[in-house]
């Protein structure tokens, strides 16, 4: 017997299952077409925000083009780019702080727009080998160009006229060069390492410790171009006139090369005694690092009879640690603090007789603008309590640790954000505190002045101006892109500033309304003993003679107390990297017993 009741059941639940079923596809399918439009807009909306990005970036590169060449010819307008024997401050100072932010794009654009209007390339080198020196508008050196392409739109017919152009210590790594003239240049200190140059001609060009890892070279011209036979074997190439005048053998470029290292050394130049008891002195040394201790007794080094310095120097740190130094401090201990710029962006400390160094702020190889980050520092000073001032030139602030912390405080500029208000930095390049750590000075070089802040101050807290801030000028009102500072109050209350851009150095009261120079002739670059050339870094020891970094011709000088005419005690005034010279030096320090600890760049090769 069929029980109705139950069959009506299962036939009504089987209905009413079919009818949730159906019920509950119907927001299922909404949910999922719903989910798919959604995700489907969210990637139109991902596109849109990368377009309008690309856009705003092209936009703004764009800007900072325009705003660069109608400054360039303003100044043109005005005449101030007739002048034919020195490089003009302003142009300078404009192309390297726009330098910084173009892309490879612009950066090569300019470089044609430069050339063409003979801002760079000024030497005559047209006649051979012999080349008249005309110093440039714009100076090149140490500026990034990895990436860039340069190239002649109309190919072999007329090819880019880059001749004569110095191109000094720039990197251009992975660049690529077709059908350009580049006879007569020099790429001294220079980083080529895997650019590729096809259809080009180097008639007697220069690579002088240049890093050519890996560099190509196809149907281009050599002929008298300055090259080691060390630097040919880094380097391929096809269908190439040699430096000799011979047809080059073609090399494969998955040919195993030896590499080339461009380091940069921190150098001890010892002091020694003439007169004087002999010192007493140990060297230790390891594959990365030499390190000396000297015994002297110490007095005025311009007295006769007294100390001088040794010619040779010993490595004590190089680049298997440091990449590249930018400026060193000492402290009682003849603890070593390093700034190391880039790639590694950090502060080293190196305590007296170790081997090694150890990061003490900033992340390393991380460039950032975090409390933990640091973006190109560049001078370091170390207060008697311990605390580390760090100038942290692209992020335009002044980071302070306390207690041997790693985060860092800012006291000085607006993280970011470069300008010419009392509260903000444009590029802080070197810093001093005063001995009552109650005031840090900074040389503030794009707005070419000394700032002056209390150390307990705040990031966006307003600074002082106490020496320049109204133009770059070679006069005694106003600085011409600061570098070097120094101010030690129970010698001298007076600031000691390096002109980078103006060859001099400036001796000023804080506050006052002009300074006096005191070494160096302003505006105008030079060899002799009177002259600098790129001055950076400088020390003044108790007796008021200064020791000047004398970045250009390789050199540290000093000058004794009021006499305005050099001594060359580190360096012979040609670039190298043998024990005796050095290249391209950016700043000095001193340790306890007046050794001269330096640094500078220095290549080698590894086999």
């Amino acid at each position: 017997m069929v029980d109705n009741k139950k069959r009506v059941f299962w036939h009504f639940t089987f209905k009413d299952i079919l009818t949730i079923l159906c019920s509950a596809a119907i927001p299922i399918a909404l949910a999922i077409y719903t989910a798919i439009g959604s995700q489907q807009q969210k990637q139109q909306d991902e596109k849109k925000q990368k377009f309008d990005f690309e856009q705003s970036t092209q936009l703004r590169q764009q800007t900072l083009y325009d705003e660069f060449l109608n400054n360039i010819f303003k100044l043109d307008y005005y005449g101030y780019l007739k002048e034919r024997k020195n490089p003009w401050a302003f142009a300078n100072a404009y192309y390297r702080a726009a330098d910084r932010q173009w892309d490879t794009i612009r950066k090569a654009d300019i470089l044609k727009f430069l050339k063409e209007k003979q801002l760079i390339g000024r030497n005559n080198c047209t006649n051979g080998c012999k080349t008249t020196n005309l110093d440039d508008i714009i100076r090149l050196n140490e500026l990034n160009f990895d990436h860039v392409r340069l190239a002649s739109q109309t190919g072999v017919l007329n090819k880019l006229d880059l001749q004569c152009t110095s191109f000094d210590q720039v990197s251009m790594s992975n660049g690529e060069f077709s059908f350009v003239n580049l006879n007569g240049v020099s790429f001294d200190g220079a980083r080529l390492d895997n650019a590729k140059f096809d259809g080009s001609s180097f008639l007697c060009a220069s690579f002088n410790g240049t890093n050519l890892t890996g560099a190509q070279f196809s149907n281009s011209d050599l002929s008298g171009a300055k090259l080691t036979e060390d630097q040919i074997k880094q380097a391929y190439f096809h269908n190439v006139i040699m430096p000799s005048g011979k047809k080059s053998e073609t090399t494969s470029s998955t040919t195993t090369k030896k590499s080339i290292t461009q380091t940069t050394a921190i150098i001890k130049t010892n002091m020694s005694t003439t007169t004087l008891p002999s010192s007493t002195s140990t060297i230790s040394t390891t594959s990365s690092t030499t390190t000396s201790t000297t015994t002297t007794t110490t007095g005025n080094p311009c007295t006769t009879g007294n100390y001088v310095w040794n010619t040779s120097g010993i490595t004590i740190l190089n680049s298997s640690q440091v990449t590249k130094v930018v400026d060193i401090y000492i402290d009682s201990n003849n603890t070593l603090y390093i700034t190391d710029e880039a790639p590694s962006a950090v502060v080293w400390r190196l305590l007296k007789n170790a081997t090694s160094a150890t990061v003490i702020a900033g992340t390393k190889n991380s460039v950032g603008s975090t409390s933990s980050q640091l973006n190109c520092p560049q001078s370091v000073y170390i207060d008697t309590n311990g605390t580390m001032y760090v100038a942290d030139y692209n992020n335009h602030r002044i980071q302070k640790y306390i207690n041997g912390s790693t985060v860092g405080i800012t006291i000085a500029g607006i993280t970011g954000s470069g300008g010419s208000s009392l509260n903000q930095l444009y590029g802080p390049r070197f810093i001093t505190v005063d001995p009552t750590q109650e005031y840090i000075y900074i040389a503030d070089s794009f707005n070419h002045r000394i700032m002056r802040y209390s150390t307990t101050s705040t990031s966006g807290d307003n600074g002082t101006v106490v020496a320049g801030g109204i133009g770059a000028r070679n006069t005694t009102t106003s600085l011409n892109y600061p570098w070097g500072i120094w101010h030690q109050p129970s010698v001298s209350s007076d600031l000691f500033i390096t002109n980078n851009v103006g060859q001099s150095i400036m001796r000023w009261t804080p506050g006052a309304s002009s300074g006096t120079f005191i070494a160096g002739v302003p505006g105008t670059a030079g060899s002799t003993s009177t002259l600098l050339y790129d001055p950076k870094g400088l020390k003044l020891d108790k007796y008021l003679n200064m020791f000047v970094v004398d970045y250009s011709n390789h050199r540290i000088q000093m000058f004794c107390a009021k006499n305005q005419t050099g001594i060359t005690i580190a360096g012979t005034g040609v670039s190298g990297s043998t024990t005796t010279t050095l290249n391209g030096p950016r700043g000095i320090a001193f340790d306890s017993d007046m050794n001269i600890i330096e640094y500078h760049l220095a290549f080698g090769y590894l086999a």
